[in-house]
């Protein structure tokens, strides 16, 4: 007894015209994201991509600094970094005049 071809019990086609019909609209999903992907192949190269980045980093850098004074959290690292920044500075002095000290030069 044969009954055919097998069928996709939802739209009552054979199972290999379904088949073969997702796999073309997937393809062409895939295409259309690649299409969308490539329109930006060099965007970031460009000068209205560079003015565009250049913008967003501004109101970024901007919103940051808002974020930080906000955090008590934050504002306690930017006191630690500062006062390695004035440590180091100190320590550079020392040794200059340490090595001005040696040299006779003081």
């Amino acid at each position: 007894m044969n009954s055919g071809p097998a069928t996709d019990i939802i739209t009552g086609m054979p199972v290999e015209k379904v088949a073969a019909e997702r796999e073309a609209e997937a393809r062409a999903r895939e295409e259309l994201t690649l299409k969308q992907k490539a329109e930006f192949l060099g965007f970031a190269r460009r000068l209205d991509g560079k003015k565009l980045i250049d913008l967003i980093q501004h109101y970024l850098f901007r919103r940051i600094d808002e974020l930080v004074k906000n955090d008590p959290q934050a504002q306690a690292y930017i006191t630690l970094l500062t006062d390695i920044g004035v440590k180091e500075n100190q320590a550079e002095k020392a040794a200059a005049r340490l090595t001005a000290m040696k040299t006779g030069r003081e």
